[in-house]
């Protein structure tokens, strides 16, 4: 028995492992400890669309204090107005909307870097979304 027991054992750890290392790489794109941001805009637009961007995040242990935003086609955002006057350790949420102009065909990778804490140092998380922006024909 003890050796079925050892087996099973292994086997067993083995697959906590491997569960770890899948659940560490399905989340790396988009938190860091206690901070989560996500990219939201539509998949696909027209040439000469504005279309809403939105930048939520949310950290778990303190505040979000700066958004830094990469269009895809070579035009920046950033806000860094959320200061650590006042801040505390308790969770926060911030969402950043910005609309941007894209006059051009093409596929844009739209990257936001998001900053967050005060008191225990920073953290960064980089989420990204991607953009096509073409001529939708209709018959």
């Amino acid at each position: 028995m003890s050796r079925n027991t050892r087996i099973t054992f292994v086997l067993f750890g083995l697959m906590v492992v491997v569960l770890a290392a899948i659940a560490t790489i399905a989340t790396t794109s988009n938190s860091s400890h206690g901070l989560r941001a996500d990219v939201l805009s539509p998949r696909t637009a027209e040439p000469g669309d504005t279309i809403d961007i939105v930048v939520s995040a949310r950290d778990s242990k303190g505040k979000v204090t700066k958004i830094e935003l990469d269009y895809g086609d070579g035009s920046r955002f950033t806000d860094e107005t959320r200061t650590c006057a006042g801040a505390n350790d308790s969770p926060t949420t911030a969402e950043f909307r910005i609309s941007h102009r894209y006059p051009f065909p093409g596929v844009y990778t739209i990257r936001a870097k998001v900053t967050s804490g005060c008191t225990d140092g920073t953290e960064q998380v980089e989420p990204e979304r991607t953009l096509e922006v073409k001529k939708i024909t209709t018959r």
